[in-house]
């Protein structure tokens, strides 16, 4: 009987980890949450077309409470893209949060993941020529 219990509590136990998850959910080793790392972005933008070296944007706005918000896309002239460069050493990674959300999760991919439309945060610097050299790329979603 008491073999009985003890494997009740451990399987209860053991459950309720895997359903709650080990751990914070913090960007990398830093201890910041995934919203805070997206706050230090350069550039949060839409992205309107992509190639393998690039993307081009459309670079979004900061509202007053200074949080950066991603334009919303659709016809804009070409004064208002940007074109991005990708560096030799560029990451890419997936943010998601559902609705509501405080915070994101946070995943390594790959530049596949890029589409028309995604929202993203971009880390690195502005050029002589006007073009963004990104470092680092986070794409992103808002899951339903």
């Amino acid at each position: 009987m008491k073999k009985r219990i003890m494997v009740i509590i451990l399987a209860a136990t053991l459950g309720a980890a895997v359903i709650t998850g080990c751990g914070d959910n913090t960007a990398s080793d830093t201890g910041k949450s995934v919203v805070d790392m997206l706050s230090e972005a350069n550039m949060v933008a839409t992205v309107v077309d992509f190639s393998e070296s690039g993307c081009t944007v459309i670079k979004g706005t900061e509202s007053e409470d200074e949080q950066k918000l991603a334009s919303a896309g659709g016809d804009v002239d070409d004064k208002s893209k940007i074109n991005v460069v990708y560096s030799n050493s560029v990451s890419f990674q997936l943010a998601t949060a559902t609705v509501g959300a405080s915070d994101a999760n946070l995943e390594d991919t790959g530049k596949s993941e890029l589409k028309k439309q995604s929202n993203v945060y971009l880390y690195g610097t502005y050029q002589d020529d006007g073009t963004f050299l990104a470092d680092k790329v986070i794409i992103y979603r808002t899951l339903r």
